[in-house]
């Protein structure tokens, strides 16, 4: 038996069971796990600096420092970061054709976005034509808005598989993004692939974002302070957003598939992310009471989830005229403005309610048509703007050329809300400084449109440094000027009030202007379209400021600049010193204020006293020749004696019980001296005839005309008024302040 032998036999003898029994599992157990893993082998390791970490990474502004070979996309693309994606290109669109070949800076200045805290650096694209052609064919345009084409797309942003956020179902493919959403207690802050669409740092309450299906672009941004009483949207809370989340706005927060909307507490983190109609896709909460934050917030919250844009745009079917085209246009970059987006409706004269087209064609046979304009002061509220200017619309009786956009400075999308409407647009500038309040950036604004639209000039002391250049609109000048803020809502019949009263306006020259706004216009207290009424105190919201008054009282009392007083300060003086100035102001309101946002109003003051304000909801009705006549102020006043004369004193706690239905006037004479530390009396009767009752509105020589269960009545202060000596001498005055006691009957 030779060596080879003894060995095969002793040794591999031996060994073979082990081979087989061992070793032979061991190696088929090796290669099917390296065949498991071999996808994720096969996909290099994300770079560091490319990593989505909780804080700073989050931050797309913080340049990275290590340069990455493997990044593609331009040396410049972080400097592009710092644009804001709700920025859209010029409404006359770029030509599709054109080949795209390099990426250039664009010298344009800087300006600050809204909701943003930087400065931006705009790009453009630079278009090259092909060989041959003339450099006149060389054209320059924005940045696609499509992400597919663009550098933050998912291939040139090279997003790992370990990145992107995988579900039963979903293949990542060229139209997957990945939407990351932090939220805390200070700051919001949305991205997609890594491209910032939005950060929210001072704003308290729920941020809703919604964004294109096609581009994935930011088409609207919302803040809503619940503190205070095919489109995907995200949802998330900082600071608060729980208190005042009324069990409706619950309810559809569970419609769009959240299942955390009943157990959002106070101060609890949380966040949304859902396509409309019910389909969520992520979803995120933070309880304060469970999170061990060392404060009294919910631990902050980071969120990134992946979702396909849609292969196309979803044009609606318009038409190809030019005014269609700028309104598809608008409706593919903004988003929220109701039935002027809606592919249904085809027509753009559609989107407003229509009125008897007679009322508006005899008011264009009025003189005062001609000599009548409307400036409308606009802020960074543009869905707010689009209400507004959506009444103005449906009120009709003034040309579009005699309505007027006044904003500080320049804002694409009221920009392209103007021009869809066909109103002028003025872009007034605003003084330097950062400390400047809301009133006097106001009252600028309105000094700028006296400036332009009037003729008027001010003192130079008065005129704000970088407001002095005034552009010039030479078919555009007026004798009467409405004032009207971005958060009014006028009726129908709004010029129609104005014409009917304009020839009581240009007679007595105590009249010193025409408001549209009542406080007291509830249904409580106010019931009569075709009465009107004056006041010495001013009611400044939509306010029909004439020639005259602009002369005499605004200018020579225009505040300097260093004053904080308001635009009309000088027209209040007057009115103060209780000569025979007035304003008139209608029993039914012509607008109503409808803001939940504002300097003064926020949402639970405009729950409480302008939610429930009663507005003309039409045109139908004449106004006897007398109701207008009496307005004159020797009128006026011997009307006002007669009515008090003819009406039924009546002594009665209108707080304690309920008084009867009926039409008889009636005189209600209340404790009240003229000081306003004293008007407790008056303003808790005021309460009780279900009036305003902040503060006494609408009174002239200290007396006040309502409507109560049907009955005119007439409210006179004594001693105050000159008509309390008019009060019976066994009148008894009521104490309003006390309340019924329990099981006391009338």
């Amino acid at each position: 038996m030779g060596v080879t032998s003894t060995i095969k036999r002793r040794i591999l003898g031996r060994l073979h069971p082990l081979f087989k029994r061992l070793m032979l599992p061991a190696c088929g157990l090796l290669i099917v796990v390296h065949i498991a893993t071999w996808s994720d082998r096969s996909l290099p390791e994300a770079p560091e600096i490319h990593r989505v970490l909780p804080g700073e990474a989050l931050d797309p502004l913080v340049k990275p420092k290590i340069h990455n070979p493997h990044d593609k996309r331009p040396s410049n693309a972080f400097e592009s970061v710092l644009r804001s994606a709700a920025e859209v290109e010029d409404l006359q669109g770029p030509d599709d054709d054109a080949p795209v070949v390099s990426l250039t800076k664009k010298n344009t200045p800087s300006d600050t976005r809204r909701n943003k805290g930087f400065q931006k650096n705009e790009q453009a694209l630079q278009v090259e034509a092909p060989k041959g052609e003339d450099d006149k064919m060389k054209k320059v345009k924005r940045e696609s808005d499509d992400l597919r084409d663009s550098e933050w797309s998912m291939s040139k942003m090279n997003i790992s598989g370990n990145e992107k956020v995988k579900f039963p179902g979903h293949k990542i493919s060229e139209d997957t993004v990945t939407l990351t959403v932090m939220s805390s207690a200070d700051k919001v802050f949305m991205s997609i692939n890594k491209r910032e669409i939005y950060r929210g740092l001072t704003q308290r309450g729920m941020h809703v974002v919604v964004l294109h299906q096609h581009t994935g672009k930011s088409v609207a941004a919302r803040v809503f302070d619940t503190f205070n009483n095919g489109t995907e949207e995200e949802m998330v809370e900082q600071d608060e957003a729980a208190t005042g989340l009324t069990w409706k706005g619950r309810n559809k927060l569970r419609e769009m598939g959240s299942r955390f909307a009943d157990r959002i507490n106070f101060r609890d983190m949380w966040i949304l992310v859902t396509i409309k109609g019910g389909l969520k896709l992520a979803e995120s909460f933070s309880n304060v009471a469970v999170e061990d934050t060392a404060y009294e917030w919910g631990g902050p919250l980071f969120l990134r989830t992946d979702f396909d844009l849609e292969a196309t745009a979803g044009l609606c079917p318009w038409g190809k005229s030019d005014h269609a085209q700028l309104r598809q246009r608008f409706c593919q970059r903004f988003d929220g403005y109701g039935d002027l987006c809606k592919c249904s409706v085809k027509n753009f004269e559609d989107v407003f309610f229509k009125t008897d087209p007679q009322v508006f064609k005899d008011l264009e046979g009025n003189p005062f048509h001609k000599e009548l304009a409307v400036a409308v002061l606009a802020s960074d509220r543009p869905h707010y703007l689009y209400r507004t200017l959506k009444a103005l619309r449906e009120a009709g009786g003034e040309k579009n050329s005699r309505i007027v956009v006044l904003v500080e400075k320049e804002h694409r999308e009221i920009a392209a809300l103007t021009k869809i409407f066909g109103y002028h647009l003025i872009v007034t500038g605003q003084r330097p400084g950062e400390n400047v309040t809301v009133p006097v950036r106001v009252r600028d604004k309105v000094q700028y449109a006296f400036r332009e639209l009037m003729g008027a000039s001010f003192p130079a002391n008065t005129i704000p440094e970088g407001m002095k250049a005034v552009p010039s609109i030479p078919t555009l000048r007026t004798d009467y000027l409405v004032i009207l803020e971005d958060d009014m809502e006028v009726s129908l019949d709004f010029f129609k009030y104005l014409h009917s009263l304009a020839p009581v306006l240009k007679k007595d020259e105590t009249v010193a202007g025409i408001t549209a706004f009542n406080f007291n216009s509830y249904n409580s207290a106010a019931d009569s379209l075709v009465d009107f009424y004056r006041t010495d105190r001013l009611q400044a919201l939509a306010l029909l400021v004439p020639s005259r008054t602009l002369h005499e009282y605004l200018i020579p009392g225009w505040p300097t600049l260093e004053s904080p007083l308001r635009w009309h300060s000088g027209l209040q003086r007057e009115l103060d010193k209780k000569t025979s100035l007035s304003i008139i102001y209608p029993e039914i309101s012509r607008c109503r204020h409808f803001g939940y946002s504002g300097h003064q109003i926020h949402g639970s003051l405009q729950k409480a006293f302008f939610d429930t304000h009663r507005i003309s909801l039409t045109t139908s009705y004449e106004i006897p020749k007398q109701n207008i006549e009496r307005l004159e102020l020797t009128s006026y006043d011997q009307w006002q004696l007669q009515t008090i004369k003819n009406s039924k004193p009546v002594s009665f706690n209108f707080c304690k019980y309920a008084y009867p239905y009926g039409e008889d006037p009636i005189v209600v004479y209340v404790e009240y001296d003229g000081n306003m530390d004293n008007d407790k009396q008056l303003l808790a009767l005021l309460k009780c005839f279900g009036a305003w009752h902040l503060y006494a509105e609408g009174e002239w020589r200290r007396t006040w005309h309502l409507r109560y269960n049907g009955h005119p009545v007439t409210v006179v202060a004594v001693p105050a008024s000159p008509y309390s000596n008019l009060k019976p001498a066994d009148y008894k005055m009521e104490d309003m302040t006390k309340e019924k006691q329990e099981g006391e009957n009338i």
